[in-house]
């Protein structure tokens, strides 16, 4: 037990410091009641140090960077609270005895529910993690270390860190980075809407609807069944959904099968395929982007001096390495905030006040550049090709294009036009009654405008781009099925003021109004709470990552990160290996499409041939090796191949076929 509490020390120093940091920084730099200042404060150092330590890691060792990370907003909260005293120093740590119990019992929720589902391209993920973890920053295609990967990596990085300095697995790191993203998440919400309506009451409820607030496919459920065939008839599934069915009929009544769910499927009828719930956020991003928007959302109008904007320029830039396609949209719509606002004075003018957002943001976009991401590989790909030089290989590629009729891409019902009624109607169902709050909030939008309130007015300006998603489209290597994240502009400010201002408007109105929209809230978050329902159940049976099993688990613990920095290993299940040892392999073109010649060597893996091909360990499982010929089997006896652990055991806890994982050097076998 010491052992272990000594073993994690340095983790919780760790954390220690970068939540001393966002609580000095909130105390000393920004306006915020005692009540925001924990949760809030919590946030901000996590923002504040993986941003920190992603920029540090471009040029330090990553074991430095990510302290680094931790330790220099600690300096600047410790610098911004001079002159120091005991008292100014106590009032930095505002602990809420209720929202600490709170917290840790909704994380322990959280991560629970983490540790029994694998959805959401952990296949990707987790091999990131793994390979941020030992210092490739920014990361590269696990599958192939010729080509860059510009992702929005920052809540996966996150985990990476709490796999490095904790030595925690890296799926566990991960479960825990996306537990705690979404706790955050949920208590900003509450403080958000109980600062908007001075009431705690209404922020309990505003933190319950961004939880679990989502679309309402699950009405098609209460149609007569002629209707929904009719509709059914109109419309194309895609992606995920075409493996459920081969019509939305058939599709409605069956569980969402995909890989990495927990023991009870989802079924169909509550999930989405434009905002899933915020209960169910467990991509590569977590709930970190709705975290930094609060963030903004709280902090851009309390900044005490220009410390206040050198936060606001980190955020800014960490908006744009988690959730890029907001942070491009930004400056024009904070133009559109400025037209709104001389519209409304009738007259040309340009507030002094917008003068610090613009410094602001032309700040960021010099971090943006640079920090890795989406947005800096785009940049960098095209500076280099302004110079006439070849940009390094990059893995995702981006076009977009003018389309009519307009037609909004749901990820799961796939193209559906607006001039088509029956698929309006899909769309309409699928967005859900959040879609009611849209006249209040651009009302909202107008009179933050007018007010000077910069950043609330561009955040809710991101509906115009958000509606012209569906005359804009997006094609490239994330597919169609991307489009859907693209409507998170027009959906995310109605699902962040939806309650708060409907609060607001509601309080004088009559009962029977008041049951109407509390009958539509409840519709709303009605599939949320189906899909939390299921998920709970996921809770009491915890998975190890698809592709990796107890054996995996006992070499990643004495192996990871311990080869050669640039070895590359050959493994039949490529994924696998570079999660076990974060390290490459040289298998795939894509996520989904391996190379030829990589395929040819996983049934011929003979040393040699490996060997030639670059490869200087190879793993493999018992399967593996019963699959190849007698002859292969042989040729990986060979002397020049030395084998370096092997570690036996069973296939799984309820399966007793024995099985092994065996780990090679091969690098001794050249051709003469």
């Amino acid at each position: 037990m010491l052992a272990s509490i000594f073993k994690l020390l340095p983790l919780l120093i760790w954390i220690a410091a970068w939540v001393a940091a966002g609580l000095l920084i909130v105390t000393h730099v920004f306006h915020l009641p005692s009540r925001e200042r924990m949760i809030v404060g919590v946030a901000l150092g996590l923002v504040m140090e993986t941003w920190a330590g992603n920029l540090l890691a471009h040029f330090l060792p990553v074991d430095l960077s990510f302290w680094l990370g931790a330790l220099l907003p600690l300096i600047f909260g410790l610098a911004c609270a001079l002159p120091l005293s005991r008292r100014k120093f106590l009032d930095a740590f505002p602990i809420s005895i209720p929202q600490l119990i709170g917290f840790l019992g909704l994380f322990w929720i959280y991560y629970s529910i983490n540790r029994g589902i694998n959805l959401f391209d952990d296949f990707q993920n987790l091999p990131l993690v793994s390979v941020l973890a030992t210092g490739d920053i920014p990361p590269h295609f696990p599958l192939d270390p010729n080509v860059a990967f510009g992702f929005h990596y920052q809540l996966l990085l996150f985990g990476a860190q709490l796999a490095r300095i904790g030595h925690l697995l890296a799926w566990s790191a991960l479960d825990m980075a996306r537990a705690l993203s979404l706790v955050l998440s949920f208590f900003l919400m509450v403080l958000f809407v109980w600062r908007m309506t001075r009431s705690p009451l209404a922020g309990l409820f505003g933190g319950v609807f961004a939880m679990f607030a989502s679309g309402a496919r699950w009405l098609f459920l209460l149609l007569p069944v002629q209707v929904v065939q009719v509709v059914s008839d109109h419309v194309t599934l895609i992606g995920s959904a075409n493996q459920v069915a081969p019509n939305l009929a058939a599709a409605l009544t069956s569980p969402w099968n995909i890989d990495g769910g927990g023991p009870i499927a989802f079924p169909f009828a509550f999930i989405n395929g434009f905002s899933n719930p915020l209960t169910l956020a467990l991509s590569a991003t977590g709930a970190l982007n709705f975290v930094t928007i609060l963030l903004l959302l709280m902090l851009s109008r309390r900044w005490r001096d220009g410390r206040g904007g050198v936060v606001m320029v980190i955020l800014l830039a960490s908006l744009a390495f988690i959730a890029e396609y907001n942070y491009a949209v930004l400056a024009p719509a904070l133009f559109l905030a400025w037209i709104i606002y001389c519209l409304t004075k009738r007259s040309i003018q340009w507030p002094r006040s917008l003068n610090r957002w613009a410094v602001v943001l032309i700040a960021s976009a010099v971090f943006v550049a640079v920090q890795g991401g989406v947005l800096t590989q785009i940049i960098e790909g095209f500076l280099v090709r302004l110079g006439g030089g070849q940009s390094q290989a990059s893995y995702h590629s981006f076009n977009f294009s003018l389309v009519w009729p307009p037609s909004l891409i749901s990820a799961h019902l796939g193209v559906l036009r607006l001039d088509d009624p029956y698929q309006l109607f899909a769309a309409l169902l699928e967005m859900g009654p959040l879609l009611l709050a849209l006249p209040l909030v651009v009302f909202w939008g107008i009179k933050m405008a007018r007010a000077q309130r910069w950043f609330e007015a561009a955040f809710i300006a991101w509906i115009v781009p958000g509606i012209l998603t569906s005359v804009i489209q997006y094609s490239g290597t994330a597919g169609i099925s991307a489009n859907s994240r693209l409507m998170n502009m027009l959906l995310l400010p109605l699902l962040i003021y939806a309650v708060p201002l409907t609060w607001i408007w509601i309080k004088p109105r009559s009962q029977r109004l008041k049951r109407v929209v509390i009958g539509l809230g409840f519709v709303t978050i009605f599939g949320g709470l189906m899909i939390f329902g299921v998920e709970t159940v996921a809770a009491q049976r915890p998975l190890l990552p698809q592709w990796i099993n107890e054996l995996d688990a006992k070499i990643y613990k004495q192996y990871w990160d311990q080869l050669p920095r640039d070895a590359l290993v050959f493994d039949p299940v490529s994924t696998r290996s570079v999660i076990v040892f974060g390290r490459f392999t040289n298998s795939s073109l894509d996520w989904f499409a391996n190379k030829p010649e990589w395929q040819a060597l996983t049934k011929n893996p003979d040393p040699y041939a490996l060997r030639a091909a670059g490869y200087d360990y190879a793993y493999f499982g018992a399967d593996d090796l019963d699959s190849l010929s007698p002859q292969v089997q042989t040729a990986l006896q060979s002397a020049c191949v030395k084998l370096v652990k092997q570690v036996d055991g069973f296939r799984s806890a309820t399966d007793f076929h024995k099985d092994f994982r065996r780990l090679l050097d091969i690098r001794a076998c050249q051709k003469p």
